[in-house]
């Protein structure tokens, strides 16, 4: 992977330690709305490299989180969602969503994948998802959630933005996607996705 913006670049090598998941149970769902999705992950990549940032580059290693989807997604994509890909620390990875519409919940589901590489479906009855607070972008005056807590049966884990200014304006609707920490417990990263909150 190969990357670069006012300056700034990353060149990273990324390999696979696990197989691949198939999200949605087998990486295939119809929406009820109208419009389907394949959809598949490739988590707990290793990845090293190098970042270079004012003319330094650094040598670096870590671990990467690749998705794959793809479709007929104009219907969902006129709603909202929350998404997000935890990254933990033993090696595990757990992947949920919450789709939106018209206030309401109207899909829920997500992934928790082992260390040992074996994936668990869970459903709206496994997990739920509670925001701590919210914040809201001066230049769009949109307001999202920020920080949550994540209760997935009997463990409770926190979810923190990295900073809180992660919002995107793109040619699709604007939207709030980056990084952040978790703890509680287990400890790692995540990366969340908030869409829907922006008119």
């Amino acid at each position: 992977m190969h990357a670069e913006l006012d300056g700034s670049a990353f060149d990273l090598q990324l390999a696979s330690t696990k197989r691949p998941v198939l999200q949605h149970d087998q990486g295939y769902t119809a929406y009820p709305w109208g419009g389907y999705t394949y959809y598949y992950s490739r988590e707990g990549m290793a990845a090293a490299g190098t970042v270079t940032i004012a003319g330094v580059t650094l040598p670096v290693t870590g671990t990467a989180w690749f998705d794959h989807q793809w479709g007929d997604m104009s219907s969902i994509v006129q709603l909202g969602w929350d998404w997000f890909a935890l990254e933990l620390d033993d090696n595990s990875e757990i992947m949920m969503f919450v789709v939106r519409e018209s206030g309401r919940q109207a899909l829920v589901g997500g992934s928790v994948s082992g260390a040992d590489g074996i994936t668990t479906q869970i459903s709206a009855n496994d997990f739920a998802v509670t925001p701590l607070g919210q914040w809201t972008r001066p230049h769009t005056g949109c307001t999202y959630p920020s920080g949550w807590t994540i209760a997935l049966g009997d463990k409770r884990f926190t979810v923190t933005p990295a900073i809180p200014d992660q919002e995107l304006s793109t040619a699709t609707p604007v939207y709030w996607e980056g990084a952040c920490t978790v703890a509680g417990a287990a400890t790692g990263r995540a990366y969340v996705e908030l869409t829907g909150y922006c008119p």
